[in-house]
């Protein structure tokens, strides 16, 4: 497991796959667990999987008003996916891989990826309001809030978007 694992419901949901990254692109596993179960959980304990997912180092992002979870991968797709059920709501290809998580804040879903494209949208269960805008700089890690600013980490000087 190469990224944190994130909570919702009492259950964790996991990543899991083989190599890093830096090996390029490859398959990856998105696992819902049943962390109340004890003993050998190997089999018992897997609410969900998800095998639509390439290789990637990003955590699990979680909207708590919609249940709805958000992850990115290393071959540059958003997945969108039920918290409870594992279904896939939308997948959106940024066409460039990304190594930062991403964020929900305030109903909307925020991502970057190594093209130094910063994406806005809407988090509910269908694709919609997507917006797209280039900071000029590739954006290899997950954005921090501060008050009411978005600070998405890049290489060059920090921008407030």
């Amino acid at each position: 497991m190469k990224s944190t694992p994130l909570q919702s419901s009492g259950k964790p949901h996991l990543r899991r796959y083989g190599q890093d990254p830096e090996h390029g692109e490859g398959v990856g596993i998105l696992t819902c667990i049943d962390a109340t179960k004890t003993g050998d959980v190997t089999k018992t304990a897997k609410v969900w999987e998800y095998r639509g997912i390439h290789r990637s180092i990003s955590t699990v992002s979680l909207d708590p008003n919609t249940g709805l979870i958000f992850v990115g991968d290393f071959s540059g797709f958003v997945h969108c996916l039920d918290a409870e059920t594992g279904k896939v709501y939308w997948t959106h290809d940024m066409k460039a891989h990304m190594w930062g998580s991403t964020f929900v804040a305030d109903g909307k879903l925020y991502v970057g990826d190594e093209d130094g494209d910063f994406v806005c949208c809407g988090n509910e269960g269908k694709r919609s309001s997507f917006s797209e805008t280039n900071v000029g700089a590739a954006l290899y890690a997950h954005h921090r809030r501060q008050r009411r600013d978005l600070h998405p980490i890049q290489h060059t000087p920090l921008r407030l978007l």
